[in-house]
């Protein structure tokens, strides 16, 4: 374990160069225009039936200690004050990085309905009001899908 944590990785595991990005205003984007963002790993933004759905926001650290698992250059060019106003937000799971509290904590204000899979952690001072499982629909009343 100490090997993989401080030992450098093997070559090719990080690319050589930032990765190609190109940062969009996404609060200047039209709500109807259906779209997906994808932000990297698992985090990403999709417009679908005029609603907007984020999706595992990672914006502000993915590691429960800064020094581990750093974003690669290029994919770190946003920050939850570049979101728009968030429909629904859906937390897969509570691993580190697909659930950020600095993230979350941030967004607070802004999201209209929190859909929780498997998050046993207490983030109820961030707003989420509903946990679901796998196996269960989530969503809104003009937009649902399964986790499964």
């Amino acid at each position: 374990m100490l090997d993989f944590v401080f030992k450098k990785s093997p070559e090719g595991l990080r690319p050589e160069h930032p990765v190609p990005s190109v940062k969009t205003d996404l609060r200047a984007l039209d709500p109807d225009r259906e779209l997906l963002v994808w932000f990297g790993h698992s985090s990403y933004l999709f417009q679908l039936g005029g609603k907007r759905i984020l999706v595992d926001p990672v914006f502000c650290g993915a590691a429960p200690v800064s020094f581990l698992n750093k974003p690669f250059p290029g994919t770190d060019i946003y920050r939850p004050e570049d979101m728009p106003d968030i429909d629904c937000l859906v937390i897969t799971h509570d691993h580190w990085d697909h659930l950020d509290y600095g993230t979350v904590t941030r967004l607070k204000g802004r999201v209209r309905r929190w859909c929780v899979l498997w998050v046993w952690a207490n983030i109820s001072s961030t707003g989420a009001t509903n946990r679901n499982g796998w196996w269960s629909w989530i969503g809104t009343r003009r937009l649902r899908w399964a986790a499964v």
